[in-house]
């Protein structure tokens, strides 16, 4: 089985399950034209170093700022399903004193 090698550990290439660094097939050998094949690898390369890759960090921000905008959301709703609420509550209160007013 080979494994991607992380960058920066053992250079570029791959490795085996002895630790042994191997190199994939060329593109050439697969049936990939050198062109297209140096074309994917700069644009691997370009992605693999991009500082648009989030981290563990930037991801974990992100789910305190969700979980942040979530709660506040909930609270929101739970203060208006309460006003609803105590308002259905007055009215049906309403609704029988004046009945209970009517009725001899």
């Amino acid at each position: 089985m080979v494994y991607p090698v992380e960058p920066g550990r053992n250079g570029i290439g791959f490795h085996g399950a002895d630790g042994g660094i191997r190199h994939p097939r060329s593109g050439e050998d697969a049936g990939v034209e050198r062109k297209h094949a140096e074309a994917y690898a700069e644009a691997i390369a370009t992605a693999v170093h991009s500082a648009d890759l989030a981290t563990k960090n930037d991801m974990e921000t992100a789910l305190a700022a969700t979980k942040n905008d979530m709660e506040t959301a909930l609270a929101a709703l739970e203060s208006r399903l309460t006003i609803r609420f105590y308002g259905a509550q007055l009215a049906t209160v309403a609704l029988v004193v004046a009945l209970l007013k009517l009725l001899p």
